[in-house]
């Protein structure tokens, strides 16, 4: 039997592209926030509004490749309020500053 490595990278986008497919048309579908190091911020549902529970808008250049765990410390898990509030409308801000992090990976739930 011979077996072979496949890496992080590559899994991940594996998981990505099946969970995109799989609940491209499911409505209560989004992610709960942790290490954030693979939902970008724009077209993913991590918020908690609905009905898209996501950013949707422009792929404009600086919010195209934005991770959400680029807002907040990892180390201690707080958001970054300075830089939520000079990035995004006010209303958008209270929205994601009323999330809370969990340690650990992201995970999808129901909502």
């Amino acid at each position: 039997m011979s077996s072979f490595f496949i890496s992080d990278a590559i899994c991940d986008r594996i998981n990505k592209l099946c969970t995109s497919y799989w609940w491209s048309s499911t409505t209560g579908f989004r992610w709960r926030i942790g290490s954030s190091t693979i939902q970008p911020v724009l077209g993913t549902p991590w918020l908690p509004c609905p009905p898209l529970f996501a950013i949707n808008g422009p792929q404009q250049a600086p919010y195209r490749q934005l991770l959400v765990s680029e807002f907040f410390n990892r180390d201690t898990y707080m958001w970054n309020v300075p830089l939520i509030r000079n990035t995004f409308p006010s209303s958008l801000a209270d929205i994601i500053l009323s999330i809370e992090l969990t340690h650990g990976e992201d995970k999808p739930y129901w909502h």
